[in-house]
């Protein structure tokens, strides 16, 4: 990005999870900030399944390893 030279950049997210940052990002909008869980939904997928929930869900890894093996 740096090399086209943009006259301004902004950072949006629909989902911060800062828990598992692994450098600064400062997101000028941020629709929601969650904590650490696994999400699927809205094009987020967990091994291909969750991705056309039309809504944003925690998926229990445990339950989910318990059922389909290792993730």
């Amino acid at each position: 990005m740096r090399q086209r030279a943009p006259a301004s950049l902004r950072v949006v997210t629909m989902l911060d999870k800062p828990a598992r940052r692994e450098g600064k990002v400062d997101a000028n909008y941020v629709g929601f900030t969650i904590s650490d869980y696994f999400v699927v939904g809205y094009g987020l997928d967990l091994d291909e399944k969750g991705r056309n929930l039309p809504y944003i869900a925690s998926v229990n890894l445990e339950k989910y390893k318990s059922l389909y093996g290792d993730v």
